[in-house]
């Protein structure tokens, strides 16, 4: 559609940024990339890495060191 661009990877910048961890080369490479991107389109990552940080931060604690500090106190 004119006027309508998708970022095919934004799913997968999703992933990379929420469950696997990027090597510095990886992550170099990525910031490489971002010249290459539109407006648009880094707006839409924008919103991702800020949609990323915002749940990273509600959950201080994973269910494991929830789980080791409940232990503690039994």
């Amino acid at each position: 559609m004119k006027g309508h661009q998708t970022y095919r990877g934004e799913k997968a910048a999703h992933f990379l940024l929420r469950h696997e961890s990027m090597t510095h080369n990886q992550f170099e490479s990525l910031k490489s990339q971002l010249q290459h991107l539109t407006p648009q389109q880094l707006r839409l990552l924008q919103g991702e890495i800020k949609h990323s940080l915002e749940h990273e931060t509600n959950s201080l604690l994973t269910d494991d060191e929830l789980n080791v500090l409940s232990s503690l106190f039994s």
